[in-house]
């Protein structure tokens, strides 16, 4: 390498290639090329002082040595599409992260500092909004320049997976598009439990649509599992301490071989399912066989591999069906059942059992949470999809998460961190002016008043609006050990009384029926999390022995 300085001048010479700038504008340079004897000269000028508004200075002068490099392997005709593609890309970036629209910015600083992952899960994020914001194909050059590279003043914390690819490759880049384009807002998968319960009232929803719809919401289990259950999967028995049913059910995974999997449910879920059980072995027993005059075992036999969730539509029974005590044939039946009714009623809002699963995922990556935690929480094989809603858990997608719904925006909870009681009691004893605690009901002998402290806030005191609040509050962390069906219950019961007045009272108990679910949907998670923390210490336990 030869490099020289005359009168401001500098020039730099790399193999058959000499360069030169002024000093006092580094940034605007000449490139000229002759390739071999005889060869004419090729020059080609470089102008990155028109990226300063949305580069810092460091990152431009990264780059200019990049292609000063890069010039030593391609030759100039290759140059010359890679840097108009590249720098067409940067310009683009540049226009949004200038713009006096704030929600247009790809990062939240002034001026980007390096290609980093980050920008890389805003531009797919652009993307999915906008196909033609950018063609992949400038994507791409920006990709090769990477891989020839590698990390440094240009590129940091960058895989080649996280760049988008073009559209006729990239699995994992298509998977990535697919759930951003799917998974609702927290505020709009509130508002649809919200609708399908009150239709589910006034008797225009089908028992069983209206019960699969809330174990959807809480499971996400895909819809090959879910058209598996039999009757026999639901199993119950009581608490020791509390005398209380608990409820477990059996899932048969969709996309491997195994076991059928266990899954812990709410007292309130429970209750549904054992409804949806009595309904299916009365009215559609009978068509299997169930009769009158068969001994207990004969009845519970037939009972055990009765679907849970049979044809419930006018259509023709399939052989399969009569063949598997009414086990729907296929996807497509299940959801002409199931699904089709939900999608009647909501306009304009897209949803199936799958948009479920991207929901929960991607709000869980939002939140921080590991790949092996949402790894457990959607039982994926892997941890590979899991990776993916963790990949898009960058800004833009949480405020894409969030959009929608404003008026609903503070009443949805928050997938933040757990405590359990010992943490809680900890929380306490240093910050007492943190700890929520929700008032139970009054013991009638005593007089005393149950507290149960449901959990801690993340400012410097809980506020005037706890604990009813902190259930939609992302400053929230919740105590998961704690009886939260007090909160749910002092909703219920403020509905039932509010109801009795009528229309002047209409607004708020809508109000309280909305947070009825989201006190629900939160419960739901609190179990969850603690059936995944106990069977990590069963594995933890066999591992010792």
């Amino acid at each position: 390498m030869d490099q020289r300085t005359t009168h401001q001048t500098v020039t730099q010479t790399l193999g058959k290639t000499t360069f030169t700038w002024n000093e006092n504008t580094p940034l605007e340079f000449e490139a000229v090329t002759r390739e071999a004897v005889g060869e004419p000269e090729y020059r080609r000028a470089f102008d990155l002082g028109q990226l300063t508004e949305g580069f810092e200075e460091s990152f431009l002068l990264g780059l200019k040595d990049l292609i000063m490099q890069r010039l030593l392997k391609v030759r100039v005709s290759t140059m010359k599409d890679e840097y108009g593609k590249v720098v067409r890309l940067l310009k683009k970036i540049q226009s949004d992260q200038t713009s006096t629209d704030l929600s247009k910015r790809l990062m939240e600083a002034d001026k980007i500092i390096a290609i980093d992952s980050g920008l890389m899960i805003a531009i797919r994020e652009k993307l999915a909004r906008d196909t033609g914001w950018i063609h992949r194909r400038y994507i791409d050059r920006l990709s090769d320049w990477f891989l020839f590279a590698g990390h440094g003043t240009v590129f940091k914390d960058l895989e080649r997976v996280d760049f988008p690819t073009s559209d006729q490759s990239g699995n994992l880049d298509r998977a990535r598009q697919t759930i951003i384009a799917q998974a609702l807002s927290r505020t709009l998968q509130i508002a649809v439990l919200t609708d399908v319960e009150r239709r589910f009232q006034v008797g225009e929803l089908h028992m069983g649509v209206y019960v699969l719809w809330n174990l959807t919401n809480t499971l996400y289990a895909r819809p090959e599992s879910l058209r598996q259950i039999r009757c026999g999967d639901l199993t119950y028995s009581p608490n020791k301490a509390t005398g209380e049913n608990e409820y477990t059910l059996w899932v048969m995974p969709a996309k491997r071989e195994g076991k059928r999997m266990k899954y812990p449910l709410t007292t309130f879920l429970g209750h549904l399912l054992v409804k949806q059980q009595a309904w299916v072995i009365e009215n559609i027993g009978p068509l299997y066989g169930l009769m009158a005059g068969l001994d207990l075992e004969q009845r519970q036999a037939i009972e055990q591999q009765l679907a849970l969730f049979p044809r419930i539509n006018a259509g023709t029974r399939h052989d399969f069906e009569a063949n598997n005590f009414g086990m729907l044939k296929d996807g497509m039946t299940f959801a002409g059942n199931y699904l089709l009714p939900i999608r009647r009623c909501l306009d304009n809002i897209h949803v199936n059992f799958i948009v479920m699963r991207h929901t929960i995922g991607t709000q869980l990556a939002a939140a921080g949470v590991s790949a092996a935690v949402i790894q457990a929480v959607l039982r994926h094989a892997t941890d590979k999809t899991a990776r993916v809603y963790i990949d898009l858990a960058a800004k833009e997608l949480r405020e894409a998460l969030n959009s929608g719904l404003e008026a609903l925006e503070e009443l949805f909870p928050a997938y933040n961190a757990f405590m359990n009681a010992a943490q809680t009691r900890a929380m306490a004893q240093q910050f007492p002016e943190r700890v929520v605690n929700s008032r139970g009901p009054i013991d009638l002998k005593t007089g005393a008043i149950e507290i149960e402290t449901t959990g801690g806030c993340g400012k410097s005191a809980a506020c005037a609006f706890a604990p009813l609040s902190c259930y939609g509050c992302w400053r929230w962390t919740a105590n998961v050990d704690a009886d939260h069906s007090v909160n749910l219950r002092m909703v219920q019961d403020r509905i039932k009384e509010n109801e009795a007045f009528g229309k002047p009272m209409k607004a708020i108990v809508e109000r309280d029926q909305l947070l009825e679910k989201v006190i629900w949907l939160r419960i739901g998670q609190f179990e969850k999390h603690k059936a995944e923390q106990a069977q990590q210490q069963d594995s933890l336990k066999g591992e010792d022995q």
